[in-house]
């Protein structure tokens, strides 16, 4: 069974040994600009990138893996989704649970755009309006260990077509 990392570091240690066996391999190996080049090491890491996002696409049932973006870091991609698709005047439901990482760029967006925020636990459904663009909520706290209903969030938001 092929296994799959996605970047906790800030809470995890000691790494999972293919974690250090990846960067020792990406430093000493693949050091090179990719697209900026047609030297071979240039074109082996962009086949590198590509077959990740080849796998990141089959996982996540993404049909074109070119339309998969990478960040410096969870933070960073949370940031830009959020940032980037809640619009001015929408309304957006969270948990008071949510990371800092969700919460400032939603704040900021409450301000900024004049986004009402929502908060709640259970009542999803409840709390949706005709400007209601996302539902946004963690899976698992790892603060608490509060573990959210997710399957039935999802399917609360397809029904409504808005964003999860």
């Amino acid at each position: 069974m092929k296994e799959y990392y996605f970047d906790n570091s800030a809470t995890s240690h000691p790494k999972p040994e293919a974690v250090y066996e990846s960067v020792n391999r990406a430093v000493r190996e693949l050091s090179a600009n990719p697209g900026r080049g047609s030297y071979r090491k240039s074109l082996e890491i962009a086949r590198e990138i590509y077959s990740v996002r080849e796998k990141l696409a089959d996982l996540f049932n993404i049909k074109n893996p070119l339309q998969i973006a990478f960040t410096a870091n969870a933070t960073m991609s949370l940031n830009i989704a959020v940032e980037g698709t809640i619009k001015k005047g929408s309304h957006v439901i969270t948990t008071v649970q949510e990371h800092n990482s969700v919460l400032r760029p939603l704040n900021y967006l409450k301000d900024e755009r004049e986004v009402e925020l929502t908060f709640a636990e259970e009542d999803f459904k409840e709390k949706i309006k005709e400007n209601t663009a996302a539902i946004i909520v963690n899976h698992i706290s790892n603060v608490t260990g509060k573990i959210m209903p997710i399957k039935e969030i999802g399917k609360i938001c397809r029904e409504h077509d808005i964003l999860f």
